[in-house]
């Protein structure tokens, strides 16, 4: 069984139980034999990363197009590689595994999957389809992820600065992956301020 970050080896009366007791009273572990909070900075930060890729999940379940699934699971697999990096002490020679070129293939990807939108100027209203609104909400909540890498930089606590660079371009695919989503779907995309009168009940 693969553990996650925070969880413990099963007991022997709960075989087929994911972790134990030990974390009522609030704290968990982190690799190292780190005991920590559950409020802990850099645990809140794994815990926003694995809401990202289930998020990621979700929209890569319903997404139309196979390019869309392959980059966004991509993503998921490149996420994990960011909370094991959180999970590791930061001195250990894992803390480090989102390199330059992660970065590079995000950019390279990020112009592919932009190009046939870049005359966009407007905001774009989630829900137009089925295959966009969950890559929207997904984006949403990879920038709240990048937020809580943020502040750990700011405060000392990230030691690969790559990490927050790959999150926050991150957000920047899943927008336009969500728009080749729409377009796939072959839908207007929904304009942010773009209705005349509002509409009555």
């Amino acid at each position: 069984m693969t553990l996650l970050p925070g969880d413990s080896e099963p007991t022997t009366d709960a075989p087929t139980r994911r972790g134990s007791a030990q974390g009522d009273a609030g704290y968990t572990d982190l690799l190292g034999k780190r005991r920590v909070p559950k409020y802990d900075p850099v645990l809140e930060a794994i815990g926003e990363l694995d809401e990202a890729t289930s998020a990621l999940g979700l929209a890569r379940s319903a997404a139309r197009g196979e390019r869309t699934r392959r980059l966004v699971r991509q993503a998921q697999s490149d996420l994990y590689e960011v909370m094991a990096e959180l999970a590791f002490p930061p001195a250990h020679a894992q803390a480090v595994r989102i390199t330059e070129e992660h970065l590079r293939w995000l950019d390279r990807t990020v112009a592919t999957v932009e190009a046939p939108f870049r005359s966009l100027m407007k905001f774009v209203l989630p829900g137009a389809s089925d295959g966009s609104a969950p890559l929207d909400l997904a984006r949403a909540v990879v920038r709240t992820a990048e937020r809580r890498l943020a502040r750990l930089l700011h405060d000392g606590l990230l030691p690969n600065p790559h990490a927050l660079a790959y999150v926050n371009r991150l957000s920047l695919l899943l927008y336009y992956l969500a728009r080749a989503e729409d377009a796939a779907a072959g839908v207007d995309f929904d304009l942010a301020g773009t209705l005349e009168e509002r509409p009555e009940a």
